[in-house]
């Protein structure tokens, strides 16, 4: 009995050893394929970037983005730096994020979030463009887009990627407008939003004015202008003012 305790004993001993030793070949098997891999990608040009797709633009030119990349058609697509070459498309103003995907053996697809144009400042020397949350998108002789024009901002000093106020009021009231004229199936044409004071903000369609007060209960404000050029669509062809500034019923003077 001791004896076939013994022999099965050794016997589990040489398994547990020839595993180990299989353990220890596959693991100097997977290295060696690993390096030759290695070795394969790095001397040869099957992984260069020999295309590159861009997705999500539509205001600057793919072109633009692939320069801005650096991506070239030496590009090993295995081994690129995608933290610079992610840093380097986000010099653009217009970009707000990107994502690089590889597909092998020779595509990178760059995909990429882009600002949206909403507004503009006219400092009568250049025209800024905005987006949603006021930062400056482009600086640029006009306003192709019609965009509306912001009043009372100061650019002294700004550049591409700065905001255009650091006005916390302003901030407030473009935000919470641009999510409102977002939300109508027919917006509102304005032309320009003057924040000359902020304590008197003001809309302008052509020659009339909307008199808003402050930023404070900008919904319900909004609400009596849409109601009342729904039912004076005409309104907007004339001079004069609405002031829905105050509670109670708006007030319309025309010339």
């Amino acid at each position: 009995m001791s004896r076939t305790k013994n022999s099965s004993s050794n016997n589990e001993l040489i398994r547990k050893r020839k595993k180990k030793r299989n353990r220890k070949r596959i693991l100097w098997l997977f290295i060696f394929l690993t390096g030759i891999f290695v070795l394969f990608s790095l001397k040869t040009d099957y992984f260069y970037a020999n295309k590159v797709i861009v997705e999500g633009n539509k205001y600057v030119e793919a072109n633009k983005i692939v320069e801005l990349s650096g991506i070239t058609a030496n590009t090993n697509i295995l081994y690129m730096n995608v933290r610079n070459i992610k840093d380097s498309i986000l010099t653009n103003s217009y970009l707000s994020n990107v994502k690089l995907k590889r597909k092998l053996p020779n595509t990178i697809v760059i995909d990429i979030d882009e600002r949206t144009p909403r507004y503009v400042i006219n400092n009568n020397e250049s025209i800024y463009i905005l987006d949603r949350e006021l930062f400056i998108l482009e600086i640029r002789a006009d306003n192709p887009l019609g965009l509306p024009e912001l009043a009372g901002l100061d650019t002294t000093g700004l550049d591409l990627g700065d905001k255009a106020t650091d006005s916390v009021r302003i901030k407030y009231f473009v935000e919470n407008y641009t999510r409102l004229m977002d939300s109508l199936s027919e917006p509102i044409s304005i032309n320009r939003i003057d924040f000359t004071d902020t304590l008197n903000i003001q809309l302008e369609i052509n020659k009339l004015i909307i008199r808003l007060g402050d930023e404070e209960n900008l919904e319900d404000k909004l609400n009596k202008v849409i109601n009342i050029l729904k039912e004076e669509a005409d309104y907007v062809n004339l001079e004069g003012y609405i002031d829905v500034s105050f509670d109670g019923n708006p007030v319309k003077l025309f010339n």
